[in-house]
């Protein structure tokens, strides 16, 4: 009778690791547009024999746990690759701002009004004694010295943008901080309750993904699965269950600054979204302002120079077409044409010093620095080679960028492919799996019937 009965309790088991396999198929069907979740299967391990029989065929199945298929190599890479993707798609968007700033296409920019400008006194040349042309050029000069001021102004129009976007990403940070520390916590509670958090880890690498795209961290992994994870050079943003928020402060540069505890670390996030804001910001634009007033720091002088070698329509000497930079001030936002030559056409120095009215030596002199090889900064060249070799950085930079981008793209496609392989949940395989245990289920739903008629059998003998 023992072998009968204990038949009863093998197909109980049985029918429990069908029902349970069941269960786990269903869980990986419902999640199959799940982003992040892990292909799931059920683990079994035979009951081995319990002496009573010398054959020793054990007591059937138990249910030993759940598998994730994860791996934890691409997860990884897949936790590196999006701080690279943050940080060039935020480069991308703000570069893009950049470039339009310095688009020539309008027929309005600084090249075509650096033209005009010396054009103007070309005009000049061949009529001197003419006031109307004398306006013209003065206007000429307004316009170029409008353009240097309003690319300066978008410049830091842009920059001030970027800087806004930094108090919000470093609240995603710590939001998401809090998130992980939280996750931490059930990982380790579930653990202990019932030894399966499979789901939990599930969301917490997701949410780390998401913090890796928005500021780089360095992970390291404790007992119970764990996380410590750092930023900056070292600084710690989670310490198992608890998380220790970022700061976003104003800095004595008017820039909003990113601080772990007392330590500032704005220098040393340089991947994710914040590094990317952050380069283009501190890096970029800043060596754009210097590359503009380079620029008009060598027109201002140049043609200062020459203005000042002439006389003007009322035989005076000439002054400073433009007026001087002020010290520690930004020639390209300060640039304006000399209020007095503004206020007075007559002020334009067409005429070569001792000659009459009417000579235009000067006029030429003012049109040929157009010609003129100037130096700006590390750049040589007339004033529109040196722009246009200003220009053509901005462009190559923005190309790179946008090369770059569509690189990490395709590495995080490939990336993705290669987890979607190892843990995504396919709905053939599952298919194939809710068969297998349908079928198991009712084999042992059988069994036990069939076990229930032999006893019946044996207790009719009995009587």
């Amino acid at each position: 009778m023992g072998s009968i009965f204990s038949s009863f309790e093998i197909g109980r088991r049985a029918l429990l690791a069908s029902q349970f396999g069941l269960r786990v198929t269903g869980q990986n069907i419902a999640n199959v547009n799940t982003p992040g979740y892990t292909r799931q299967s059920p683990e079994f391990a035979p009951i081995p024999p319990d002496g009573y029989f010398k054959q020793g065929l054990g007591g059937g199945v138990s249910i030993t746990g759940v598998h994730a298929f994860r791996d934890r190599f691409i997860d990884t890479r897949l936790t590196t690759e999006a701080a690279n993707t943050g940080n060039l798609q935020a480069q991308r968007d703000a570069l893009g701002q950049v470039e339009q700033v310095f688009n020539e296409a309008s027929g309005n920019g600084l090249s075509d009004r650096l033209n005009k400008f010396f054009g103007a006194f070309n005009d000049l040349a061949a009529n001197p004694s003419s006031l109307p042309l004398r306006a013209t050029a003065v206007q000429a000069g307004q316009n170029l010295a409008e353009t240097f001021r309003t690319q300066y102004g978008q410049l830091q129009n842009i920059r001030r943008g970027i800087d806004a976007q930094v108090a919000p990403a470093v609240s995603q940070v710590n939001d998401l901080a809090g998130q992980i520390a939280r996750l931490n916590k059930d990982i380790a509670k579930a653990q202990f309750v019932n030894g399966n958090a499979d789901t939990l880890i599930d969301q917490r690498q997701q949410a780390i993904n998401q913090l890796a795209g928005i500021v780089p961290v360095q992970i390291s992994e404790a007992e119970n699965q764990q996380l410590t994870i750092s930023v900056g050079s070292g600084q710690a943003l989670v310490l198992g269950d608890r998380a220790a928020p970022l700061t976003a402060a104003a800095g004595s540069d008017g820039q909003t600054h990113i601080l772990s505890g007392t330590t500032d670390i704005t220098a040393d996030i340089q991947g994710g979204r914040l590094g990317g804001l952050i380069g283009v910001r501190d890096g970029r634009i800043p060596a754009l302002f210097g590359e503009l007033n380079n620029l008009a720091s060598a027109v201002i002088t140049k043609v200062n120079q020459v203005h000042t070698g002439g006389v003007d329509l009322t035989g005076a000497a000439g002054g400073n077409f433009f007026t001087p930079t002020p010290a520690g001030a930004s020639a390209a936002a300060t640039i304006a044409v000399n209020a007095n030559v503004a206020s007075d056409p007559r002020r334009v120095a067409a005429a070569a010093a001792g000659a009459g009215p009417g000579d235009n030596t000067n006029a030429r002199a003012l049109a040929d620095i157009a010609r003129t090889s100037l130096t700006a900064g590390s750049r040589t060249g007339t004033s529109t080679e040196i722009y246009s070799q200003i220009v053509g950085s901005v462009g190559s930079l923005v190309s790179s960028v946008e090369a770059e981008s569509r690189t990490q793209d395709a590495i995080v496609a490939q990336l993705n492919n290669q987890r979607d392989q190892v843990s995504g949940v396919s709905l053939d395989e599952e298919a194939i799996s809710l068969l297998q245990y349908q079928r198991s289920f009712q084999a042992a739903a059988r069994f036990i019937n069939v076990a229930d008629q032999l006893t019946q059998t044996v207790l009719d003998l009995a009587r």
